[in-house]
């Protein structure tokens, strides 16, 4: 009996393994570009099917844009005139 059917799994292939290698990749820092490189993919299109972040990373991409002293992000309070005018129904360009 070999290792997969020991292991329950059924419908496996070989190419299933290249989600997990292409993700583990781009986990590790890879580049897309050399992703496509190495996987032989023609278009960043395919390394991103293949290739997926896990969620911790997303939580670091997103803290990039977190308000510091040092930081050049508008903070989003700042337009809020914007949208309080447009409700009452003033003109945009009264408001620059």
């Amino acid at each position: 009996m070999n290792a997969i059917k020991k292991a329950g799994i059924e419908d496996f292939r070989f190419h299933d393994l290249r989600h997990t290698w292409a993700s583990w990749h781009r986990q590790a820092g890879t580049s897309c570009d050399e992703l496509k490189d190495l996987g032989g993919w023609k278009s960043r299109n395919m390394v991103d099917r293949y290739a997926k972040f896990a969620t911790e990373n997303l939580a670091f991409a997103a803290s990039r844009i977190e308000s510091t002293r040092e930081s050049k992000v508008i903070p989003l309070s700042r337009f809020c005139h914007v949208e309080n005018a447009v409700k009452k129904g003033e003109s945009s360009k009264a408001l620059k």
